[in-house]
């Protein structure tokens, strides 16, 4: 009997003490560990797609790539994600820690809502909506109060021009014997077009200097 309590004080104190284990571990079922767990080398969690890793706390610190680019805990602080190389996220997505900034390119195929922030484009104190500092170009349509733009600009409301000098509305056309042209819309619904007429003078009391007409532009 002695010698049986013996055994058994002894394997519990092993067990207890023991934290070491010069070989490898394997375990058949649930694992359950009671406190700061460290793993060193190599980890790998699941070995099937369909395998689902669960995190009941916090990350506070995750670095996802392959090279050395993340090795500096300087780089990836505390409560920061750091990815290597391409990021894809299917889904929304909601950014509202404060100014959110691309050093690369940033490229959406879907809606790219700002919400009720500002979006800078080469400034991070837009005192807009939308602050562009430099030039911008768009090969496709522009929309401004609307996301069913017909032409290439598209303007649902009023427009306002200012300028310090002579404020000027210029309209020409790269076409060969073409010019500008402004469409209109009648209250009764019939398009009028304005635009001027040929002539080598161009003066005013010149005939049909300045056409007014039903019917489109284009």
């Amino acid at each position: 009997m002695f010698f049986s309590v013996l055994v058994t004080v002894f394997a519990v104190a092993v067990f207890t003490y023991a934290t070491t284990i010069g070989s490898d571990v394997s375990v058949t079922g649930a694992l359950t560990v009671t406190g700061a767990t460290t793993l060193n080398g190599n980890a790998t969690l699941g070995n099937a797609v369909g395998d689902v890793i669960t995190a009941t706390g916090y990350f506070t610190q995750m670095r996802i790539g392959t090279d050395s680019t993340f090795d500096d805990i300087g780089t990836v602080g505390a409560d920061e994600l750091g990815v290597e190389g391409a990021m894809e996220v299917d889904g929304i997505s909601y950014l509202d820690g404060g100014a959110i900034t691309a050093a690369s390119s940033t490229h959406s195929t879907g809606v790219f809502n700002v919400g009720s922030g500002s979006l800078g484009v080469a400034s991070s104190t837009p005192q807009q909506e939308l602050g562009v500092v430099g030039d911008a170009y768009i090969s496709a349509t522009l929309g401004v109060a609307t996301s069913t733009a017909a032409q290439e600009l598209a303007v649902t409301g009023d427009v306002f021009q200012s300028s310090s000098a002579t404020t000027t509305h210029f309209l020409s056309s790269s076409g060969t014997n073409v010019g500008g042209c402004i469409e209109m819309l009648r209250s009764n619904g019939t398009k009028v077009r304005i635009y001027i007429g040929a002539s080598t003078t161009a003066q005013a009391t010149d005939t049909n200097f300045l056409v007014v007409e039903a019917g489109t532009c284009q």
